[in-house]
């Protein structure tokens, strides 16, 4: 009788053995961005697109396409998951010379509105002029821009949140609310710039 409850007692530790090795690692999960917001400032270039194409340009009352972006240390982060912050999106180039020109006064307006409720999301669409990645990313530390969560959008219309946003050119930029709306098209040299989206920011 001994021999059988000890042979019973291996079988059940063995069964327990097998299923946790089976079972999955929480820790391999990937951990969503918008509770570590600060974790997705840098440059990142792994985008899924989610929804369709807008048609034509934003317009104000449109829903912002969406889109996943994938980081090395195994962070998802959508659009969508912005949900009840208010975002400023600025499509920008390296050689667009308004560009260049109003990044300053960007990175200084921004980063004076000192609220866990407001997101920028600087797009570079530098691929599409065979710009490398990593000049962009010279770019970004050189202007300061480490405060955004910063993409290096892709060429194909497959990869492109440019093409999904149907802009045409840079510089654009478009405010939206917390719904995940597009509130405006908005750049850095306007004159309303930050208190349009401090007044966003208050509904």
């Amino acid at each position: 009788m001994m021999k059988s409850v000890l042979t019973a007692v291996l079988l059940s530790l063995l069964l327990v053995s097998c299923k946790q090795s089976t079972e999955p690692d929480s820790n391999d999960e990937p951990v969503k961005g918008f509770d570590k917001i600060t974790e997705l400032y840098g440059l990142h270039n792994n985008i899924d697109l989610i929804s369709s194409k807008s048609e034509g340009m934003l317009k104000t009352g449109d829903l912002a396409p969406d889109f996943l972006v994938k980081t090395d240390d195994n962070i998802e982060f959508s659009l969508s998951d912005l949900r009840g912050k208010v975002v400023y999106m600025e499509f920008w180039r390296t050689r667009c010379h308004f560009c260049v020109q109003a990044m300053p006064g960007m990175v200084e307006a921004t980063n004076s509105i000192e609220d866990e409720d407001f997101v920028v999301i600087a797009v570079s669409t530098d691929a599409t002029d065979n710009v490398s990645e990593s000049r962009v990313s010279e770019f970004v530390d050189e202007y300061n821009m480490g405060n955004f969560v910063n993409i290096y959008d892709g060429m194909s219309v497959n990869t492109s949140i440019g093409y999904q946003y149907g802009i045409t050119g840079t510089p654009i930029g478009f405010l939206i609310d917390k719904e995940g709306r597009v509130v405006r098209l908005l750049h850095p040299s306007s004159s309303t710039f930050k208190s349009s989206i401090l007044e966003e920011l208050d509904k």
